[in-house]
């Protein structure tokens, strides 16, 4: 895992590194919090190169607390998504409740559940899978307790994912895949980046693929004025393979 920018990269450490495992920055942008593809959570200071804390767990969601200080770990259950907070400076763990679904998808998969922890209070979202086909998105606000319905599902051929939320915690850059059957046992996905409002669920396209892409990373700029994302495209991709950055 490489962090930083050309050419003063900075490099992490970790054996088999999975793109789809969860991990978090700081607010101050210095400590990386990830789960190991061998198991765990690491969370490492990148100014001295040392590890700072090592949490057992899977770890999806994780968030940093606004005082840098705090980590929120979420480990699935049986029929919930149960949520602690671990104090880095004593070790101190505590329970903050669960999201009471039980969610469907990977759950130590950052594209299926990410949390965001702001002065407001602490939001997961997540994708939930439907039993008819398809997948919607959902928001469960932590501290009233409340669901909202961000997404709903529709066609069985049309998945969501998430991308990643905006700095300021109003915005959601989410995939959108679209399975294009080709023959009965094969076809290929149209992945489209949406921006969804966190607060209205208000959808806005912001990248429309028109061939076989599959949409990866996403990272806004820190003032938000630039949302980057990796397409992965093929042969019948209209669009091209790599990294794109819209304002």
């Amino acid at each position: 895992l490489f962090v930083g920018r050309a050419p003063d990269y900075a490099l992490v450490p970790v054996d088999s590194v999975d793109s789809f495992l969860p991990y978090a920055w700081s607010p101050d942008g210095r400590l990386l919090a990830y789960a190991a593809a061998g198991g765990g959570i690491v969370v490492r200071d990148l100014e001295s190169d040392s590890v700072v804390a090592t949490i057992a767990g899977t770890g999806a969601p994780l968030a940093f607390s606004p005082d840098d200080g705090r980590l929120l770990v979420g480990e699935a259950g049986d029929a919930t998504l149960g949520l602690s907070i671990h104090d880095l400076a004593t070790d101190a763990v505590t329970g903050v409740g669960e999201v009471p679904v039980r969610l469907t998808y990977a759950l130590d998969w950052r594209p299926y559940v990410q949390a965001l922890w702001d002065q407001a209070g602490i939001k997961v979202v997540y994708v939930l899978q439907d039993p008819a086909g398809g997948a919607s998105i959902e928001s469960y606000d932590v501290s009233k307790g409340t669901i909202t319905v961000l997404a709903p599902a529709g066609s069985v051929l049309v998945y969501w994912r998430l991308g990643a939320i905006s700095p300021d915690g109003k915005a959601l850059a989410a995939w959108l895949d679209e399975v294009i059957p080709t023959s009965l046992l094969s076809g290929y996905t149209r992945s489209h980046l949406f921006f969804i409002d966190l607060g209205s669920g208000q959808q806005k396209l912001r990248a429309n693929a028109s061939g076989d892409t599959y949409g990866g990373t996403v990272a806004f700029s820190p003032d938000q004025t630039q949302l980057a994302f990796y397409y992965a495209g093929s042969g019948n991709d209209a669009v091209g393979g790599g990294v794109y950055v819209i304002g």
